[in-house]
């Protein structure tokens, strides 16, 4: 399947090997929920999709964030990132192989993605920022208020 090839491009591509079925455009959350493992370019929304569904990954970056991605999977445990002088077919198949077969990038990404699960919601995130931000600009006796009307001084500064 081609999950993340736009219409536009698949329709160049055509005809696929009778093994390849073109779905159009499909969040990666859904469709990698049937994968073992991820071959990508280092990108931050896929990184951190496979990231969160516990994938061990195989990163193949080029530039800009993909190197950073890459290596912070890399740091993680939880997969490959496969310099691109070594990405050659040979290169990938090892490497998918590697993580494929040693245990520690499965677990090393499924303990990433616990890890991501016990994180709070950004809507809970912003209630508490709304909170603290509140509470920190009710009047304070203790701290008077300036007088605005006035320019200050160095001594009121």
């Amino acid at each position: 399947m081609l999950p993340a090839l736009r219409n536009v491009v698949a329709a160049k591509l055509r005809p696929f090997p009778s093994a390849v079925r073109h779905a159009g455009r499909v969040p990666l959350a859904v469709t990698l929920g049937s994968c073992r493992a991820l071959i990508h370019h280092g990108g931050q929304g896929t990184s951190l999709t496979a990231l969160a569904l516990g994938l061990p990954q195989v990163a193949l970056p080029r530039f800009d964030d993909q190197l950073e991605n890459a290596d912070a999977v890399h740091r993680s445990g939880a997969g490959l990132a496969l310099p691109l002088d070594e990405a050659t077919p040979l290169g990938v198949v090892r490497s998918c192989e590697e993580v494929l077969e040693d245990p520690r990038f499965a677990r090393n990404a499924r303990a990433v993605a616990a890890e991501i699960a016990a994180q709070p919601a950004p809507a809970d995130v912003a209630r508490t920022l709304e909170t603290i931000l509140s509470s920190s600009h009710r009047p304070n006796p203790s701290h008077p208020r300036p007088d605005l009307r006035r320019p200050l001084t160095p001594s009121r500064a």
